[in-house]
């Protein structure tokens, strides 16, 4: 076996552990399970089903713990830096994307059940705010960006912390979010934010703005985590 299909198939066993052992098949199946039988003995005509929160939890943390559990294995084991990288950024991605697309079946199954014979309304999902209808492959992509831009921003997030250390990170967290504050409360960020409040928000739009969020966000850890010492910088300088 190569140096870099082990690297990949490094990261695709943790991801299938994480994603399927724990998500899917610990969490998210007894959970749908749980709202079906709910709903079949008892009066939850008011109540709205949700199987999409822990999805939105493991997603980012994944991105956070994932790299720094695999990285000082994968240099063990002979890999680079960079290889890790790669199949890190491939196989997260594909395995956000599949668990994804399992948790829109999971809703769609739902979803038609409610309709059919169980007593709830539906399923709690971010798409009801632009969509006055379910419709599976519209769901499957807002949840697909979203899943993009947690995972994006989360490694980002990550990334910084990892090279600077929670003081510089901390630092420049501030550097950014004191002029922020003068410039909204001085009335300049007035017309920006008056304009984003008026526009009619769809949601293709937004998914495609998450996604570009999130893909943006990878695209910046790349150079910073391709040569990436095995520690992360100090938490105290």
């Amino acid at each position: 076996m190569s140096i870099i299909s082990g690297t990949t198939r490094m990261v695709y066993e943790d991801a299938r552990w994480f994603f399927l052992n724990v998500l899917i098949l610990s969490v998210t199946l007894p959970l749908t399970a749980l709202w079906i039988v709910l709903g079949l003995i008892f009066d939850m005509s008011e109540a709205i089903g949700s199987i999409a929160g822990p999805a939105y939890f493991f997603i980012p943390s994944f991105a956070i713990f994932g790299f720094k559990t695999l990285l000082p294995i994968g240099v063990g084991m002979g890999s680079t830096r960079l290889q890790i990288l790669k199949s890190f950024y491939g196989v997260g991605i594909l395995s956000v994307a599949v668990v994804v697309f399992i948790l829109n079946v999971l809703q769609f199954s739902l979803v038609t059940l409610s309709d059919w014979k169980l007593n709830f309304r539906g399923v709690l999902h971010p798409g009801e705010i632009f969509y006055e209808d379910y419709h599976f492959l519209s769901y499957l992509w807002l949840d697909m960006m979203t899943a993009l831009f947690l995972f994006g921003m989360a490694f980002l997030l990550f990334s910084l912390f990892y090279r600077l250390g929670l003081v510089r990170l901390t630092l420049c967290l501030m550097a950014i979010v004191i002029p922020v504050m003068f410039l909204y409360y001085g009335g300049v960020l007035d017309p920006l934010i008056e304009s984003l409040t008026s526009f009619e928000w769809h949601g293709n739009v937004v998914a495609i703005i998450l996604g570009a969020f999130g893909a943006v966000g990878l695209a910046i850890t790349y150079p910073m985590m391709r040569n990436a010492p095995l520690k992360p910088g100090s938490t105290k300088s």
